[in-house]
């Protein structure tokens, strides 16, 4: 009779497989929640960019809102590229469009995130009608 207790070889080998199988998908998970967190990130940025040019032409003398802009490629006068973390690359690419109608004149602005992240494209856009004052 055998006293010895204890693994066998082949108990070893499955048991090192199967951590190795979680392991793994551990570290696909932590994978892909940096890249959402990153995502966010991004999203939040736009967000936060894409308000302070809305309020900043909201609260600019209504005769200095010219009609003009873009939302889809540079206009001279209608677009930036704010670097948020200094290190001389834009990180967005923010673009506005202003155009006169009925009773004020409606502003819009789109900000995407330049960063080469995996996914979809990280963007905002918002709008609003300035009447004058």
């Amino acid at each position: 009779m055998n006293t010895e207790g204890g693994f066998t070889l082949i108990e070893a080998l499955v048991a090192l497989f199967i951590l190795t199988l979680v392991s793994l998908s551990m570290a696909q998970l932590i994978g892909m929640g940096l890249m959402v967190d990153a995502n966010s990130e991004d999203l939040t940025s736009a967000t936060a960019l894409s308000s302070n040019k809305l309020e900043e032409l909201r609260s600019s003398d209504y005769d200095s809102l010219t009609a003009g802009g873009d939302l889809t490629t540079d206009s001279t006068g209608y677009f930036d590229s704010p670097d948020l973390n200094g290190d001389g690359n834009p990180d967005f690419t923010r673009r506005w469009a202003i155009a006169d109608q009925t009773g004020g004149k409606s502003i819009q602005v789109r900000v995407i995130a330049n960063m080469d992240i995996l996914g979809p494209e990280r963007e905002a856009t918002m709008a609003t009608v300035v009447a004058e004052r």
